[in-house]
């Protein structure tokens, strides 16, 4: 995996490589390049190996492996520009291969000045490029496939001055045989340009005439004069110039489209996410106010139980104060009865002394009488 990934780095690389070689050399020739620039083929080579790096091993319906000419007309169906290139190219270059479509396509888009555009169009839809590239792929690697796009962005203002006939793009990118080899026997080399030369101008519009008599205006065809081949190609240019303005506007305004659907989605997103927090502070305030009606209810019981707890201390205090006053009296009469049996026991022991001893008796209906027996020698007192 990683000898890949280093494989489309070093595609893009040379990609890079060879688009600076092309601008040196338009610099050299006045903004031009024509088809003899060693550097044209290296980058058409550069080009063409980086969108075959990773292309799936699909198999045609007629057979035979599929080139990325069959990315670029499958991703050409959301590309219209793209699409024009295609399907005009392909009959003006005569090839009849896949390989020569390929080439075909790359060549007129450098000749429209739309390679960049074209390639950034075609590989804009991520899905598409998955269906058609591995996942190793440069085209897949979000900064390789800008790093490549940004290099040949560099080109949209070079002129390219491509030959549409006597070259094999079935064959070889190689450019035909050198002008003066074959001046003799060859005519001049036709190159893209004079090819646009030759189609024909769109027809001029009607023009109003005024009517003396009052009557409905007629209609007159102004005539215009030939233009030169020199007008003409310049004219080509800026229609060249004024297609790819309009073909990089609508990439901007696709592009704005997708931020505009972008930014909705992210607004939509973020009305959701309000609407939750808004949810969810009305649940979070339902559940304070229960919160609330549980806390008034638990201070309600806490206060009827102080207050059941002032009343059993005021009893338990009542139930106290009687407690120790019976304690009181229980300790007086105590007293008091101590201070009997004292008595009793002086008594006892005067009486002892008199020679009189205490005797009690219980008759038969259960009455104490208290006798005395006087002892064997009596005294009186």
């Amino acid at each position: 995996m990683a000898d890949r990934a280093q494989a489309g780095e070093d595609l893009v690389r040379a990609v890079e490589d060879a688009g600076q070689a092309v601008t040196a050399a338009a610099e050299g020739g006045g903004g031009v390049v024509d088809e003899g620039a060693v550097c044209l083929v290296a980058l058409c080579r550069a080009v063409e190996a980086l969108l075959r790096h990773g292309l799936r091993a699909r198999g045609s319906f007629f057979g035979g492996a599929k080139d990325y000419i069959h990315f670029v007309a499958a991703a050409a169906r959301d590309a219209p520009a793209a699409a024009t290139t295609l399907r005009s190219e392909a009959a003006t270059f005569g090839v009849s291969t896949p390989a020569g479509r390929g080439r075909a396509f790359l060549r007129a888009a450098l000749a429209e000045q739309a390679l960049a555009p074209h390639l950034a169009a075609l590989t804009s839809d991520v899905w598409t490029v998955s269906e058609w590239y591995e996942a190793h792929a440069a085209l897949r690697s979000p900064t390789l496939r800008t790093r490549a796009l940004t290099a040949l962005d560099g080109l949209t203002p070079i002129v390219f001055a491509l030959c549409v006939k006597d070259v094999d793009l079935d064959a070889t990118w190689a450019p035909p045989a050198a002008a003066g080899s074959a001046a003799t026997s060859s005519p001049p080399r036709r190159t893209h340009v004079d090819a646009l030369s030759n189609t024909p101008l769109p027809p001029p519009l009607p023009q109003p005439v005024a009517s003396e008599t009052g009557q409905p205006q007629q209609q007159q065809v102004v005539e215009l004069v030939p233009l030169g081949r020199f007008a003409q190609r310049e004219y080509r240019k800026a229609w060249l110039a004024a297609l790819s303005a309009a073909t990089e506007a609508w990439y901007r305004a696709n592009e704005a489209d997708d931020a505009a659907q972008t930014a909705a989605n992210v607004a939509a997103e973020l009305q959701a996410e309000v609407l939750a927090l808004a949810s969810s502070a009305t649940a979070a305030e339902a559940r304070a106010a229960q919160a609330g009606v549980e806390r008034d209810a638990a201070e309600t019981r806490a206060a009827e139980l102080e207050r059941a707890l002032e009343a059993e201390e005021r009893v338990t205090s009542q139930i106290t104060l009687e407690y120790n006053a019976k304690l009181k009296a229980l300790a007086a009469s105590e007293a008091e009865n101590f201070e009997l049996k004292l008595t009793l026991v002086a008594l006892g022991k005067q009486l002892r002394d008199a020679g009189l001893v205490p005797c009690v008796e219980t008759g038969n209906d259960g009455d104490e009488t208290v006798r005395q027996k006087q002892a064997s020698t009596m005294t009186t007192t």
